[in-house]
């Protein structure tokens, strides 16, 4: 047990850190396209 709880915190670390990531290419992309989105809706 006490040798598992190490690889779980990691994981549990890396997870988040993906989740992060993610989150962060969404904002990305979003802010990407909005102004796309607007023009095309405009003309």
């Amino acid at each position: 047990m006490q040798s598992v709880t190490p690889h779980i915190a990691r994981g549990r670390r890396l997870a988040l850190g993906l989740f992060i990531t993610a989150g962060v290419i969404s904002v990305a992309l979003v802010v990407a396209l909005v102004p796309y989105v607007l023009r095309e809706l405009g003309s």
